[in-house]
């Protein structure tokens, strides 16, 4: 494992598990700056991403899974990539062409703010149908964001079903 994999998983580690602990904890105040992005949810987000040689990616990432956590309320560790809990979405839906359209352009994003305002306006509507989704996997995944982890989430979101 390389130094920069390590470090972003001790900060996916630190800030799903501090966003956890809030919402357990019920502290609504925090779960809505986190909710509403902006400078409150940065002054939460900056003092769990640790020493870093990409700080305004890390602390971006930090900011959409703090927000999208805290939009979410649950966390289920070990779901799967993002693809599952888009065909989570997608089956739940009966296959409707909003929810694959959506997957669609999430997997082609190439640029990360695109990913990013995509990700995040899918996960309001899954945080609409309790859907699962597994936060550690998605901040690494979009830290890492390449070609090779969007064709991961295709195969996943268009897996046959069994």
């Amino acid at each position: 494992m390389s130094d920069l994999w390590k470090s972003a998983a001790l900060n996916a580690s630190r800030l799903v598990g501090r966003i956890s602990g809030m919402i357990e904890s019920g502290d609504r105040g925090s779960l809505a700056a986190l909710r509403k992005g902006g400078d409150a949810a940065y002054h939460i987000v900056f003092p769990l991403i640790g020493e870093t040689d990409n700080r305004s990616h890390t602390e971006n990432v930090g900011l959409l899974i703090a927000q999208a956590l805290g939009i979410m309320r649950r966390h289920h560790p070990r779901f799967g990539n993002f693809g599952r809990s888009m065909r989570s979405m997608w089956l739940s839906k009966d296959k409707t062409d909003g929810v694959k359209n959506r997957a669609n352009r999430i997997i082609r994003s190439r640029d990360r703010k695109t990913l990013e305002r995509e990700v995040t306006s899918m996960v309001r509507w899954m945080a609409a149908s309790n859907i699962r989704i597994d936060f550690f996997q998605l901040y690494m995944d979009v830290y890492f964001w390449n070609e090779r982890i969007a064709r991961t989430w295709a195969s996943t979101f268009y897996e046959e079903d069994v």
